[in-house]
């Protein structure tokens, strides 16, 4: 609009200074290589109105109708891609960094689509599931950069209806696209934790489990994945092991996992590998909790189990748990006097702690 006021204002001063010199007979004369060219100069300088009125003309054909489409197309392209990303947070559990995405996306360009995305992350969480697939169904389909948020979206939305065979197609159609394991996050795992597919979840999980991202989420599901394989009634020797292959390190130093283990190893008939599980478990890392799970497994020596508590005890000290265990083993081996010493001691301990 500056440069329009500017032309209109030079082409007045123009036309003023034309009418000046209309009466005179004043011409210029300018050299074209071995041409001289003599102009009058009224017509000179309508010649140079015409040119800059052409030049300006020019300008804004290549700004406006040129480089506007070329930089709409960049600016749709740049608010597309920040939208996408937005997206991938809000739906990995991400607000925080979703939101800066969505405010760029904004600031470049609006897009009806967004809408439709939060909206139907909104019904997900709400627990409208079926709200949220009419919602996906209603999306444009030749949307591309929308394919990875939608195709995760439908994949979730499909878990949560326990259309689990569908859930699998679409997160493997997600990664096919270019969404990343850690954006899909522990949802191939509740899969197949849901299906009990667990040779899926062992081929899936390592790949996790490094995976900053995930951070306690991949902890806390392997904690509930292996607790309900462990306590399997129908859990075989060759499955156990299977099982104790596949275990993140991590998670042998767990009470419950331990428990949960020597339970299952006593129920296949390896009470002597429970037995010492237990106790080197115990030995790397002193969790009295466990001594009443070690005195109660069958078909042990139970003076090496005595001989292991008194070194326990010489090691780490009294505990009402050990005394207790020893009291047990004496009780056993029909000691009984010092079965009494050991929860004379025991109560003892109680009484001066309370």
């Amino acid at each position: 609009m500056k440069r329009l006021l500017l032309f209109i204002v030079f082409f007045f001063a123009l036309g003023a200074l034309g009418y000046w010199y209309a009466g005179t007979q004043s011409f210029v004369m300018f050299r074209v290589g071995e041409w001289v060219v003599q102009v009058q100069l009224l017509t000179g300088l309508f010649m140079l109105v015409v040119f800059l009125w052409l030049l300006n003309g020019l300008m804004f054909f290549v700004d406006q109708v040129l480089g506007g489409r070329l930089f709409a197309r960049l600016r749709k392209s740049r608010a597309a891609n920040r939208q996408r990303k937005g997206i991938l947070e809000l739906i990995s559990g991400r607000p925080k960094n979703a939101k800066e995405h969505f405010l760029r996306a904004a600031n470049i360009d609006q897009d009806a689509n967004l809408d439709r995305l939060l909206a139907c992350r909104s019904a997900i969480e709400a627990g409208q599931f079926d709200r949220a697939l009419n919602i996906l169904n209603n999306m444009p389909a030749h949307e591309r950069e929308l394919d990875g948020p939608v195709r995760l979206l439908r994949a979730r939305v499909m878990f949560h209806l326990n259309r689990l065979e569908e859930a699998q197609e679409y997160c493997a159609e997600a990664r096919r696209v270019g969404i990343k394991e850690a954006q899909l996050g522990t949802l191939p795992l509740l899969i197949a934790e849901k299906r009990r597919d667990w040779k899926a979840y062992d081929q899936i999980a390592p790949g996790l489990r490094g995976l900053s991202e995930l951070g306690s989420s991949i902890e806390s599901l392997d904690h509930r994945v292996f607790m309900s394989r462990l306590s399997d009634r129908r859990l075989d020797a060759q499955g156990l092991d299977r099982i104790r292959l596949v275990m993140p390190p991590g998670l042998r130093e767990d009470a419950l996992i331990v428990e949960d283990l020597v339970a299952a190893l006593v129920r296949v008939g390896e009470s002597e590998e429970a037995e010492k599980m237990l106790r080197e478990s115990l030995h790397a890392r002193w969790q009295p909790e466990l001594l009443k799970d070690y005195v109660s497994i069958p078909d042990v020596d139970r003076e090496r189990q005595a001989t292991q508590l008194e070194k326990w005890r010489h090691r780490n000290g009294d505990s009402p748990e050990l005394l207790q265990a020893l009291e047990q083993i004496s009780e056993e081996s029909g000691n009984w006097q010092a079965a009494q010493d050991y929860g004379r001691e025991r109560m003892n301990q109680i009484d001066t702690t309370n």
